[in-house]
């Protein structure tokens, strides 16, 4: 009797622990250039929304230039709704600008955006070492 009440527990655990993984895949997408990945985070937005259903028709690559020092912009394959509001930005924070460009944050910025999602997993100090000096082609993806 033993057996069966532990096969059923890790039956339970199994069936409980995929729900949560699979949950969370729909709440990440990824960032890479230079062969680096960053897991990211989205926003609660109806604009990060729009870009989860772009990306899960597959990646796309935005060509990004930096900005100011502090940032990486670039065009967007598809407008998006914006709802722009003041936000002191920090380093990690991605974001949308104009409804039509994406801005990826790797040092501090006040001004008016729509948030996209956010690094995850990185201190501010290594966001910056890594995107300041990142190539400008950016991939963006969801797994």
């Amino acid at each position: 009797m033993k057996i069966v009440y532990t096969l059923l527990i890790i039956l339970l655990l199994s069936i409980n622990s995929f729900g949560k993984n699979n949950g969370e895949s729909e709440h990440m997408f990824y960032i890479s250039f230079d062969e680096k990945e960053l897991a990211c985070e989205f926003a609660e937005s109806r604009a990060a929304e729009e870009l989860k259903e772009i990306l899960k028709n597959g990646a796309i690559t935005i060509n990004m230039e930096n900005y100011g020092g502090f940032e990486k912009v670039g065009e967007l394959p598809k407008k998006l709704s914006k709802k722009d509001e003041s936000i002191s930005a920090s380093s990690g924070d991605i974001l949308l600008y104009q409804g039509r460009y994406m801005v990826i944050m790797y040092g501090n910025n006040s001004w008016s955006y729509t948030r996209l999602g956010k690094i995850t997993g990185l201190s501010s100090s290594e966001i910056y070492n890594i995107l300041s000096k990142a190539g400008n082609n950016i991939k963006v993806y969801m797994k």
